[in-house]
């Protein structure tokens, strides 16, 4: 099961829940700068006639936005400073006019797919991708991050962290920001942790050369270290990333 910021995501189909394999791509120029982007395939076939495949995360408790474009139907939700999409290849109310054989609907935790009688077999894909902080410069990479028409040709193969390991490092990050927030109100604290090595980001709201990169790195130098000294963290291999931080965009939200 894929576990996001945001929870757990599940799949159902008529409401009986699958297993599935979160599938985890490389980030690109689509999406250079978001932590997470996975693709869940459903294999369909024809005899199995009308179905609702649906792709969502339950526990989910904030609204959703419609973020879809040409030939991409995609929600977003948004979540202290996290986004995440989910994102299917459809046009809801033009499959005539595209040439699908299916329909779907956008439901209040996420997508599904609907098939028919005349439904050909496939492969249902979706796409999920959430960054983490989002700004009003890179929000939209969620969407392109979600795209399953935009996915690499070749998935990640190397091993990501355990569900164990990200909740540690998720303690972390929590530690770190308080005690920058001690120091330096002007910095906020993130993590990218999509590939090795894992990237701590520091977002910056003043002007780079007032920023005391030293002292920031020193802090962050010794949470990790206390974690490893407990034998909680098995990796140290980090780097320190400078950003300019610009405020968050104002959304209006999805129907319920």
């Amino acid at each position: 099961m894929l576990h996001t910021p945001l929870g757990p995501v599940k799949l159902f189909v008529n409401d009986e829940e699958m297993e599935y394999k979160a599938i985890r791509y490389i980030v690109d120029k689509y999406c250079r700068d978001v932590d997470g982007r996975y693709l869940i395939e459903y294999e369909y076939k024809n005899e199995y006639q009308a179905q609702k495949i649906t792709c969502c995360i339950p526990s989910i408790d904030v609204e959703g936005d419609f973020d879809g474009g040409e030939r991409l139907e995609a929600i977003s939700f948004y979540k202290g400073f996290t986004k995440l999409t989910i994102g299917i290849v459809a046009s809801f109310g033009l499959e005539e006019e595209e040439g699908y054989d299916f329909t779907g609907n956008y439901i209040r935790n996420g997508l599904e797919y609907v098939t028919n009688g005349d439904t050909a077999d496939r492969i249902f894909q979706f796409g999920i991708s959430w960054i983490g902080p989002y700004t009003e410069d890179n929000e939209y990479q969620t969407s392109s991050g979600a795209d399953p028409s935009l996915m690499p040709t070749r998935p990640i193969k190397e091993k990501i962290l355990s569900e164990e390991e990200l909740l540690i490092w998720y303690d972390i990050i929590m530690e770190i920001s308080q005690k920058l927030d001690l120091k330096f109100p002007y910095a906020n604290i993130a993590l990218n942790y999509n590939q090795l090595p894992i990237k701590i980001i520091v977002l910056i709201t003043i002007a780079k050369e007032l920023v005391d990169h030293n002292e920031i790195e020193i802090i962050v130098h010794d949470v990790i270290h206390k974690y490893l000294s407990r034998n909680l963290v098995v990796n140290d291999d980090y780097e320190i990333i400078y950003e300019d931080h610009t405020k968050k965009s104002k959304k209006t939200k999805l129907d319920t």
